[in-house]
Order: C-alpha cells, then sequence, then structure tokens
C-alpha cells in the first residue's frame, strides 16, 4: 500500500488521494477524514487466532503470494472480493511491468486465458481504482479499454483473453461458459513503499500496533500526555526499520491505519484522538492482531496501553488466555499499566497487564508525565538495545550504582531513572491461596502486600553490582532475565522463598555470565551465611559453603605467623 505520494510521483497528479488500510477504512491523507467501507469489514480475532490461510500452491514474487482461484469460489465479483479477504488476502493489484508480466504468465501455465484482479469503476462508473485503495500507478490497457459501451457502472477488469501481452479489459464477471468466466486472483502481502519502477516492495523488519486507550477515564491530561509520548514512539521507531499500525479502544475497537511508515500521516491521527467510554482490552488485541495478519514482517509487535481494568469484552483469566493464543501465533506483546486514577483496583491491573504481556515486557508509569519515558524505553528495546530484566518481591530495598549513578528504591533516597538503566514498581501479588473472586481474578494478587514490587531494567554490556537490604520479615523472590536477538526474554533464572528480615543483606551481580549468585548475609554481620546459584533457566540452589577450608586457611594463616615470629627472634 501507498502512503506518501511525494516519494511514489512526481510531479502533478490527477488521481484520488485516498489511502486505505486494508482492515476496512479509507482516509482522505489531506483531510484525515474517515469513511467506512460496508463491504470491507475489518476481519477480526475469534476465539481462535490464526495465521493466514495462504495455500500452499500459491506462488511468490517480490515478497507478496498469489494464487489463482476457479469459477466455483465465486459466482460474482462481491463473492471473490469476500473470499480473498477471508484467507486474509485481497484481490490482487499490479503495480509493474514485471508484476503484471508475472501474474499474466503464471495465469496461462495455470490453464486459463483470462483473470480477473481488483480494478474496478465502482466508484462513480469513472475512474477504475484498486478495491484496497491502493493508487493506480500503472495500467496496461488493450486498444480501446476501457471500454464502458454498454454501462456505466459495475465494469472490472481481467487480463484480455485475446492478446500475448497481458494487456487489460473490462468486463461483467459473468456470462457463458468460457475457461476464464469468474476466474480471479487473490494476493497476500504488506507494502509500505515503492521502487522507482513501481515494484512493490517487502516490508521491513518489525510490524507494530499502538493500541491506545481511550476511555473516559483518559479524558483531559492522561489523553494529552498519551498523543505526546505516542508521537515521539513514532518519530523513534520508524527509524528503526519498523513499519506501526494504530488502534484504539473505547466501547470497541478502531482501526486508526493501516501498517505503514508515513509519519507525518500517524502523527496526525494520534493527534485527533478523543475520549469515549468504557474500556474494552479484548477488542483492542484482537484488531491489533488482524492488523498484523496483514502485514509481511516476520517479526510482529503490540504495544497495548490500558488505564483501567475492562469493562467490556473478556476480562480477567479468560482475557489473559485469550492473548496467550495471540502470543502463540509469535506476537510479542507489550503492555503498559496507567492506573493512577483506579487505585483500588491497582493491583488487578498491573496483574492483568503483567500476564497479557510478553514475558519481561510489561511496564508501570505512576503519572501520565512519565508516559513518554515508556515509549522511550519500548521504542529503545525494540530498536535493539537489550536490557536485563530483574524483578525483585519483597519486603527489601534495591539500589545500583554504576558510573557515579544510583538506582533506588529506598523512600528516603529514591532514584527511578539513570542513564543506564530504570526502577520501577508494582503491587505486589502477596502469597495467598488460590480461591477465586466473583470477579475472575485470584485472590493471590489481591492481598495486601508488605511492600511493592521491584523491576529493574539495565542496559545490556556490563556488570551491575546489585544491593538488597531487607526492610522487614517476610520471604523474597527474586528474579532475572535476559533477552535474545528477537526481544524475547528466553532465559529466566528464579530464585524463590528466601528468608528476608532487616537485618539481610544480599549481594549480586547482574551480567550475561552463564550463572547468577546470590550471596546472602542473613544478620547483617558483614559474612555470607548463604550462596544461592542458578543457570539458564533454572532455579536457585544452594551453594555449599565449606567450613573446613576456612579452617585450613586459619590454621595456615596462624603457621605462616608463628613461624615468622620465631624466623624473627633468631635473627635477633
Amino acid at each position: 500500500m501507498y502512503e506518501d505520494i511525494n516519494e511514489m510521483l512526481d510531479g502533478d497528479i490527477d488521481v484520488t488521494k485516498k489511502y486505505y488500510n486494508q482492515v476496512g477504512r479509507f482516509y482522505d491523507m489531506y483531510h484525515n477524514t474517515l469513511v467506512k467501507l460496508n463491504h470491507l469489514e475489518a476481519s477480526l480475532v475469534d476465539d481462535e487466532p490464526g495465521p493466514l490461510n495462504i495455500p500452499d500452491s500459491a506462488v511468490e514474487y517480490n515478497g507478496h503470494y498469489y494464487y489463482l482461484c476457479c469459477n466455483n469460489e465465486a459466482e460474482d465479483y462481491a463473492t471473490a472480493e469476500n473470499y480473498c479477504k477471508e484467507q486474509g488476502g485481497y484481490l490482487a493489484t499490479i503495480t509493474s511491468e514485471k508484476e503484471n508480466k508475472f501474474l499474466f504468465n503464471y495465469v496461462r501455465k495455470k490453464g486459463y486465458s483470462s483473470a480477473y484482479f481488483g480494478l474496478n469503476n465502482l466508484k462513480d462508473g469513472k475512474a477504475y481504482q484498486w478495491n484496497n485503495g491502493e493508487l493506480l500507478i500503472y495500467t496496461k490497457w488493450a486498444k480501446n479499454e476501457p471500454d464502458n459501451t454498454f454501462s456505466d457502472y459495475g465494469y472490472y477488469v481481467r487480463f484480455n483473453e485475446n492478446a500475448k501481452d497481458g494487456t487489460w479489459k473490462v468486463d461483467t464477471f459473468s456470462g457463458g461458459e468460457t475457461n476464464f468466466n469468474n476466474v480471479f486472483l487473490c494476493e497476500w502481502g504488506d507494502y509500505s513503499v515503492t521502487g522507482n519502477d513501481g515494484l512493490k516492495v517487502t516490508s521491513k523488519k518489525r510490524d507494530i500496533v499502538l493500541t491506545l486507550d481511550i476511555s473516559a477515564s483518559m479524558d483531559g491530561i492522561p489523553l494529552d500526555e498519551t498523543k505526546k509520548a505516542a508521537a515521539k514512539f513514532v518519530d523513534s521507531i520508524l527509524n528503526k526499520n519498523s513499519n506501526i499500525g494504530l488502534v484504539s479502544y473505547s466501547d470497541e475497537a478502531t482501526s486508526l491505519s493501516g501498517i505503514c511508515s508515513n509519519d507525518v500521516f500517524l502523527k496526525n491521527t494520534i493527534t485527533s484522538l478523543s475520549s469515549a467510554e468504557n474500556t474494552n482490552i479484548e477488542d483492542g488485541l484482537s484488531r491489533a492482531y488482524s492488523m498484523l495478519q496483514l502485514g509481511q514482517s516476520k517479526k510482529k509487535l503490540i504495544v497495548l496501553m490500558s488505564d483501567g481494568l475492562p469493562t467490556l469484552g473478556k476480562d480477567g483469566e479468560e482475557l489473559i488466555k485469550y492473548a496467550e493464543k495471540i502470543k502463540d501465533q509469535g506476537v510479542l506483546i507489550y503492555t503498559l499499566g496507567f492506573f493512577q486514577n483506579t487505585e483500588e483496583y491497582k493491583a488487578e491491573g498491573q496483574y492483568l497487564m503483567e500476564k497479557i504481556a510478553s514475558e519481561g515486557c510489561h511496564y508501570e508509569v505512576s503519572s501520565s508525565e512519565d508516559l513518554v519515558f515508556f515509549f522511550e524505553d519500548v521504542a529503545g528495546q525494540i530498536g535493539g538495545q537489550k536490557y536485563i530484566y530483574v524483578k525483585v518481591a519483597c519486603p527489601v530495598d534495591v539500589s545500583v550504582t554504576y558510573k557515579g549513578e544510583t538506582l533506588s528504591s529506598a523512600e528516603n533516597d529514591q532514584n527511578l531513572r539513570t542513564s543506564f538503566g530504570t526502577l520501577s514498581f508494582r503491587e505486589n501479588e502477596g502469597k495467598g491461596n488460590n480461591e477465586e473472586e466473583s470477579s475472575g481474578y485470584s485472590k493471590t494478587y489481591l492481598k495486601e502486600a508488605d511492600s511493592k514490587v521491584k523491576i529493574l531494567r539495565l542496559k545490556e554490556g556490563t556488570d551491575y553490582n546489585i544491593k538488597i537490604n531487607g526492610t522487614g520479615d517476610g520471604e523474597m523472590d527474586y528474579t532475572i532475565g535476559f533477552v535474545n536477538d528477537e526481544g524475547e526474554y528466553n532465559d529466566l533464572r528464579r530464585f524463590e522463598d528466601i528468608d528476608i528480615n532487616k537485618d539481610t543483606v544480599i549481594d549480586t551481580v547482574a551480567n550475561t555470565s552463564k550463572k547468577t549468585l546470590l550471596n546472602i548475609d542473613e544478620d547483617g554481620d558483614g559474612k555470607y551465611d548463604l550462596k544461592l546459584q542458578a543457570g539458564v533457566n533454572g532455579y536457585g540452589e544452594e551453594v555449599k559453603i565449606d567450613r573446613g577450608i576456612y579452617i585450613i586457611l586459619a590454621y595456615a594463616f596462624i603457621s605462616a605467623l608463628i613461624i615468622t615470629i620465631i624466623v624473627r627472634r633468631i635473627t635477633i
């Protein structure tokens, strides 16, 4: 699909400047108006999201896939259009001489003299347009075509069966028994830029759908700050080999754009957002997933922001399971919890968003002014910056010092952001029973916490000395995670149920070594009483401290000291 008219064509143009996002809406690029097309509804994700239904026998050209559908698939043009859409594609578009030649030869090799594709004059009976809204920058009309002699409306375009050069003619998608009657081409693939010859260019490394909560609680400053932060996110991400799509959700989700790289269009769309009523996270995820299905990038991400619990659609464990199905399709989900207006349900909301997210990809902010930092951090991580992820719960304070800067959770010395990393908080899930609440949430994370969970994100590439100080009696869980080149935390090392008191001091180093070691001083006397070690995706196991070695070393030291004294006396 094309977004940037100036990059695509030189000089004056006389074409319809419409942008189609492949999920059911047209946008006037210059006036930001929106018209919904009834026959191009967005394909929603149902209970079981699935991949694009591209036939095994489809042919590939320049990163796109094409399949010739025979007479029995559709009795009219609308049915053909819907058939392609139901498979996750669209009626084929042709944007260059090379692509036209490829498809014409493909049709002939399949034994047909012609086939329809996605060009028609349905809009006004005059101008021919691609049914997916793509700009018409290439044509190959046969002599005296397009011929609208018998009707102004209802003409569709196919290859000319009487020519061998792939020229086009118009027809009515019906007629007598011929070997091309109602044969059509479906296409799968996203294209956001074009080459000099109009070739469709395969999409970039990542497709990202920014999915924004615009419910009533976001009205005012929160939504204003979201707009600023999201616009900055667009600026950051588009420079990192990525495409972006926009979805907003309230009572239902709306696709605001296709997956594209037009920063001006994306930012103008973000600026035009306004708040609505409810919070339907399920529909937001559904719409975002549907949009990703139309892209060709191998890496697919959803960045989901919410400031409250769902009020419509799935919620609780049902919504978590729904998100798991999407993640099982290879989609990486980042979530942002922003719950300053819902203190009563904050723990529930944080738990929900953390579980929706891929491992290590949940963020929290405490104020709308901090939203920009979240989007900066996510943009950095998506762009390739690797972070060591550390989660500590509880009751402890955590500090990390590096090159004169310190991250600290201590109330009297708190600092949450440095050049090397960040520290954030989440309400503690607590440790209780697993009885279900009527809301669908478990008591496990509804119990009042001793203190908040601390989340560290430290830029990978150096050794960080982490100091943990007990603040009361309880048990601590410590998790450290390492990210792979795909942005997934595939190495999580866990230390569970460590006894803590107000005198406990724990020293550990966060780095990318094969082992993680926790040195535990249980009574604050400066000596380590317990050492725990975990390897890749392992759990902490005690490293036995051999007291005998200390005795031998002490004996050797004393012996050496005695010998030294004796030697000195003899010398004297």
